[in-house]
């Protein structure tokens, strides 16, 4: 899907998701309060022979690519806030959590503002961001 800007000329698509990782033994536990989209464990396979390295439960927003990075930010905030207590009792027992954004845009020259409603989560959980960031 295209998203283009005011001027009609870029193409900008964003995603994001929440990642609990390295707690295969809560993977159950956490999709009785959520359903994940994506589930695997360390040591299972993926594609062509390879295997996972890692073990992930991620909650990623089905929102359409061609809304901007906070709409899908807070779309996931809104699963995670009527369960708010379980996932920072998680947080406090060492579990570790944060949010996988992308931005995908064909200009050589772009970016995006996180809105400060974003915030309220992100300070909540305590929450690392890692951005992957795609120039094409």
């Amino acid at each position: 899907m295209n998203n283009k800007n005011s001027n009609d000329t870029e193409y900008r698509i964003f995603s994001a998701g929440l990642r609990i990782k390295n707690a295969p033994e809560l993977h159950d536990e956490i999709s009785k309060i959520l359903k994940p989209t994506h589930v695997h464990k360390k040591g299972e396979k993926k594609i062509k022979e390879k295997v996972w390295d890692n073990d992930i439960w991620l909650l990623d927003s089905p929102l359409s690519d061609e809304k901007d990075l906070t709409e899908h930010i807070l779309w996931i905030w809104e699963q995670i806030k009527p369960h708010i207590n379980y996932f920072m009792d998680l947080k406090k027992k060492g579990v570790e959590m944060d949010l996988f954004c992308s931005f995908t845009t064909d200009s050589d020259q772009d970016g995006f503002t996180l809105d400060a409603r974003t915030y309220e989560f992100i300070n909540k959980l305590q929450l690392n961001i890692e951005f992957s960031i795609i120039f094409l």
